[in-house]
């Protein structure tokens, strides 16, 4: 790293300073997702922490990952770093990503490597070139600037304060301060004349600030011909802070690093406050603030201010829906943002000089004179811009026609409609969130007081505050029973760190005794919350964990995807749930036998059992799950998996049936190398399972707002789409074959879309590649 930075210095190009570089806001912490930013230059991005759900909130900014070289890190936390694995993800292999600031943030991302999905390209792949740049390496500098690190720590003897779970501020916190470097100056073209400096290689030698002698033995300085730049204004320096306990701030006040911008000496320009309320609004921190003077101006992103949407496309989307049908699509918050926000909305002041950022709020750093308002780009989060649009496609005659006709199928539905159970659709991608769909998570309400959540993907928590509002998340919070993980890949278990502390948090708010979350899980899957709790903060001491690791490889699961189909109904006999090693050589464990007795209650949860099966998808032992309740109804989430025979052999005459459909039927070859299914496959498991309703789910990156819709769904009349945020009584699961017929007309060029890259695919490959592999053919 050393040798690195000395070639970096040596060949360091004034040419390559940027002319144009701005402070973009991501979030102000204030909604789905905690504070974070970007320094964006004409050359690269810069950003500053990436929490969860950073790589599809992002996008708004279009932010592109590629060029995102360094990422730095104010605090060592999942509220900083738990986006990071998506974001480089999605990155690739393209260039050298480093990351700046507390230790181990990297060990996390090596040893986590392992647990990628990636469902389109057929590799999981994190660039291998992540450098760790330690906080103790005191700066980092490259063409564009100089980054100065300041450590924030208790001077004290003192262990730290304590919320209640670990001591999470014992930690080294890093601040940094950033100082663009000078930009380029200008070539003096008579100066260039007067002296006769030939054009070539010496004229571009003085251009880059090196002397030159002339054939003629003259010496020229660079200074000779280069004059100041004065078409450029900036503020070029830049001090980002979060301040996570007062005990730390004597840190600040006293580090030499910063002393020359408190006596006046230097002048800072802005300084970004990442530091909580319960910090920031002392007198003490106040009073560290005004110590850099009035030019200084002040830009806090700490969670507090408006709460504000992060991207727009959900909420058009959601529109769209509830014209539909509103008993399963509800409204989502926040509810009350009428006017678009953009990069020149005004910020609110909350002082002189102080002011709160907003998503895509932008401040200068570097700009040519009297063109700053070319600086704000037509990035915009606007909820009702496609309002109109939305309104003359339902106003269409043949739109029309079937919303009518499916309006009368919901008048028609027996009253009152059953509550419980209850499903709500957290995320419902594949491996990657797209605009539309998030990936992996769905609630299962019992009843009114009991929800179990299966699979947490990252970026669950946003999606329950979307869903919830801020006022009623933690009422749910206090209901929230166990998470169910279906298997280890980050696309099902990356956000269980957050709603493990979110649901503390929420206890703590109402005043409540803290009742541990279940968590049941294979070993592998456990690991993601072990490496965090052992490293950075304990979270363990608030779970209650429970192994479903199947024994032993030989009793993997036969796939049926070489059985032929049949729609027999007959009864097997079910286990015997009380013969526990016999269940686990079989596959399958009974899990309500190892939960705690005074977390569990079949009364309070409404459950007689729930069975873990083993099915067929990675080497990380897979599970779906089969739950029954009191009044023996079955309810099964398959999670991911091929046509799995034990999942249907257990899961017969299940009332509802979650089953992944990852891909179309013309994928059939794909699903089979990565073991998941198509969507002919998962209704083919739907009728031998003999289902009552059948749900699709889990949908591949490629298909943004409607997977392909195979002409066979209608027939089968029991077989719905799930789309994310949709929330469906047990009464109304019946509406979800009816809207089929809706999506076709409504979606109808998206799915010509998918249609036209079908037929090119079998244009370009003549007979199917898929032909001849087991399960392709759709009866």
């Amino acid at each position: 790293m050393e040798e690195e930075k000395r070639k970096e210095s040596t060949s360091f190009d004034p040419g390559l300073v940027p002319h144009k570089v701005t402070i973009d806001v991501v979030s102000n912490g204030s909604a789905q997702l905690p504070p974070c930013f970007i320094i964006w230059t004409s050359q690269k991005t810069y950003m500053f922490n990436v929490p969860e759900a950073t790589s599809r909130y992002s996008k708004t900014l279009r932010v592109r990952e590629p060029t995102v070289t360094d990422i730095f890190f104010t605090r060592s936390m999942w509220s900083n770093f738990g986006g990071l694995t998506g974001f480089l993800l999605n990155k690739g292999k393209t260039c050298t990503t480093r990351l700046h600031g507390p230790p181990k943030i990297k060990l996390y991302v090596e040893t986590m490597r392992n647990f990628l999905d990636v469902d389109i390209t057929g590799k999981a792949e994190i660039s291998n070139a992540v450098q760790e740049v330690l906080y103790t390496s005191r700066q980092f500098e490259d063409a564009a600037l100089k980054v100065s690190y300041v450590p924030v720590f208790e001077m004290s003897t003192s262990t730290g304060e304590t919320n209640g779970i670990a001591e999470p501020n014992k930690f080294i916190d890093v601040a940094f301060l950033l100082e663009l470097k000078p930009p380029a100056k200008k070539m003096n073209p008579l100066r260039i004349m007067e002296l006769k400096v030939p054009v070539g290689p010496l004229l571009s030698n003085l251009k880059a600030g090196q002397t030159i002698t002339l054939p003629n033995g003259r010496v020229i300085q660079p200074d000779d011909v280069l004059e100041e730049n004065t078409s450029l204004e900036e503020k070029p320096t830049l001090l980002v802070a979060e301040c996570s306990s007062l005990k730390k701030l004597s840190s600040l006040t006293s580090n030499s690093i910063l002393q020359p911008f408190i006596n006046g000496s230097k002048k800072l320009c802005y300084l970004v406050h990442m530091t909580p309320r319960s910090v920031f609004e002392t007198d003490e921190y106040n009073s560290w603030m005004k110590s850099f003077g009035e030019q200084c101006t002040h830009l806090v992103l700490n969670g507090a201010g408006p709460i504000l949407p992060h991207m727009d496309g959900i909420f058009q989307h959601r529109y769209f829906q509830r014209a539909l049908c509103p008993e399963i699509f509800p409204k989502l918050y926040p509810t009350d943002c009428k006017e678009p926000i953009s990069q020149t909305t005004e910020m609110p002041k909350l002082g002189e000089n102080v002011f709160m950022g907003l998503p895509l709020s932008r401040l200068i750093m570097r700009c040519k004179k009297n063109d700053r308002e070319k600086y704000d780009s037509d990035i915009n989060i606007d909820l009702n811009s496609s309002k109109a649009e939305i309104d003359d496609k339902l106003s269409e005659a043949s739109v029309k026609e079937k919303v009518d006709e499916f309006r009368k199928i919901v008048e028609e539905l027996p009253q009152p409609v059953a509550e419980y159970p209850k499903f709500s659709f957290l995320g419902t991608a594949s491996a990657c969130p797209t605009k539309y769909r998030n990936v992996s998570s769905y609630l299962f309400e019992t009843n009114q007081n009991c929800a179990l959540m299966i699979d947490c993907g990252e970026g669950t928590y946003a999606q329950l505050l979307t869903l919830y509002g801020h006022d009623d998340i933690s009422t749910f919070f206090t209901k929230l029973r166990a998470i169910f993980v279906t298997h280890a890949h980050q696309d099902h278990t990356q956000g269980i760190n957050t709603i493990i502390v979110k649901r503390h948090e929420a206890f703590q708010k109402l005043g409540l005794s803290y009742r541990p979350l279940i968590i049941i899980s294979s070993n592998l899957a456990r690991h993601n919350l072990m490496l965090y709790s052992r490293n950075f903060h304990n979270l363990e001491d608030l779970v209650s964990y429970v192994d479903c690791s199947f024994l032993t490889r030989s009793s993997k699961p036969k796939s049926d995807s070489n059985k032929k189909d049949t729609n027999t109904t007959e009864q097997k006999a079910r286990p015997d749930i009380n013969n526990t090693l016999a269940l686990e050589r079989r596959g399958l464990i009974e899990v309500t036998q190892h939960f705690d007795k005074d977390l569990f209650t079949p009364e309070e949860w409404n459950l007689k059992s729930i069975l873990a099966v083993q099915v067929i998808h990675s080497q990380l032992n897979s599970s779906g799950f089969v739950f029954e309740d009191l009044d023996g109804r079955r309810v099964v989430f398959s999670g991911d998996t091929m046509p799995c025979e034990l999942l249907v052999e257990h899961g017969k005459d299940a009332d509802v049936l979650v089953h992944e459909a990852t891909f179309e039927d013309d994928f059939s070859d794909m699903a089979y190398k990565k073991k998941h299914s198509t969507i002919g496959q998962a209704v083919q498991i739907g009728k031998r399972m003999n289902a009552k309703f059948t749900i699709l789910s889990h949908f591949s990156g490629r298909y943004h707002k409607i997977p392909a819709l195979p002409e066979y769904l209608e027939e089968c009349g029991n077989v719905g789409i799930a789309m994310d945020h949709m929330v469906v009584r047990y009464g109304h699961l019946p509406l979800l074959s009816k809207l089929i017929p809706i999506y076709r007309v409504v979606y109808e060029e998206e799915l010509k879309t998918i249609e036209g890259k079908e037929l090119n695919r079998n244009l370009g490959r003549g007979p199917l590649i898929s032909e001849g592999l087991p399960g392709t053919a759709i009866e």
